[in-house]
C-alpha cells in the first residue's frame, strides 16, 4: 500500500521506549537542517556518488520517484538533531536511506526505506515505511503518535521488514504478517518538495506468508526530506496544502 520519489536525506531522530512510554524527545529538525556524526544523511567520504536525479536519463519519472543517500551507521539517536538510528535488532545497520513517491500515480504511495550497504540498491536487510499520499494530503495521517495496526487496517500505513540469508530467522515481517506498535512523526508530513520525514518507531512484526520465525521488535529513529513534490511525478494530483 505504499511506494518511491526524489528526494535528499537529512539526519536524527525521536525513539519510543516501550509501546506505550517515550524517551526524551530530541528537537525535530528544523530549517538549518543541523547534521551531526553518527548516523546522518550527510554523505560519508567513502559513500560513493548520491543517485541524484541528474545522474539518470533514461527514465525522468523513475528519477523523479526516488531518491538514495550514503548515511553513517548510528546506534544511537541524535541528541540534538534527527538521525537514522537502530536499536532493534543488534543486527540491523542503517546504512543507506532511500524515500519518494511511487511512479503508478493510480496507487501513490510515499516510501522511506531504511537500510544496509549502499546506494542504489543496498545489501537487502531493510525497513520499508509506506505512507499511503491521499491520507497524508486528508491529514489523516499527522504529527505525533500513530498506531502501526489502526493506521495500517486503514490503508494508511503499510510496514516491510526484509532479512536476508544467511540471517536468522530470514524472510519478510510486516503488516502483512500482523503487527503492533508505533510510528512517532516529528514533523506535519506533506507532499511538497523539502518536506520533512522524521521521527522513530517501535514495532513487533510478525512472520509474512513464507516465512517462519519469532516476531520481530524493531527500534530506531529516520530522518529523510522530499527532493521533489507529488506534483512532480504525478502533475494531475492536487499535493494539498
Amino acid at each position: 500500500m505504499i511506494g518511491g520519489l526524489a528526494l535528499i536525506v537529512a539526519g536524527s531522530v525521536l525513539v519510543v521506549l516501550g509501546c506505550g512510554s517515550k524517551m526524551p524527545t530530541a528537537k525535530p529538525p528544523g530549517s538549518s537542517r543541523g547534521i551531526e556524526s553518527g548516523g546522518s544523511t550527510a554523505p560519508d567520504k567513502d559513500a560513493g556518488a548520491n543517485m541524484d536525479a541528474s545522474s539518470i536519463s533514461d527514465a525522468d519519472v523513475f528519477v523523479l520517484a526516488t531518491h538514495c543517500v550514503n548515511v553513517a551507521a548510528a546506534s544511537e539517536p541524535g541528541e540534538v538533531t534527527l538521525n537514522n538510528s537502530v536499536q532493534s535488532p543488534a543486527d540491523f545497520s542503517v546504512t543507506r536511506v532511500s524515500v519518494g513517491f511511487s511512479p503508478d500515480c493510480r496507487n501513490k504511495i510515499l516510501e522511506l526505506v531504511l537500510s544496509d550497504g549502499r546506494c542504489p540498491n543496498g545489501d537487502g536487510h531493510e525497513l520499508a515505511l509506506e505512507f499511503d499520499t491521499d491520507a497524508i494530503a486528508k491529514q489523516e495521517i499527522t504529527l505525533g503518535e500513530i498506531d502501526v495496526s489502526a493506521a495500517h487496517a486503514l490503508g494508511q500505513i503499510n510496514v516491510r521488514y526484509k532479512r536476508p540469508k544467511p540471517l536468522t530467522p530470514s524472510g519478510t515481517f510486516g503488516t502483512c504478517g500482523g503487527e503492533s506498535g508505533v510510528i512517532t512523526l516529528a514533523q506535519v508530513p506533506e507532499l511538497r518538495r523539502g518536506a520533512v520525514y522524521a521521527g522513530s518507531y517501535q514495532m513487533s512484526l510478525n512472520a509474512c506468508a513464507g516465512t517462519t520465525g519469532a516476531p520481530q521488535d524493531l527500534q530506531g529513529t529516520f530522518n529523510a526530506t522530499l527532493a521533489s513534490s507529488l506534483s512532480d511525478v504525478c502533475p494531475q494530483v492536487d499535493a494539498g496544502p
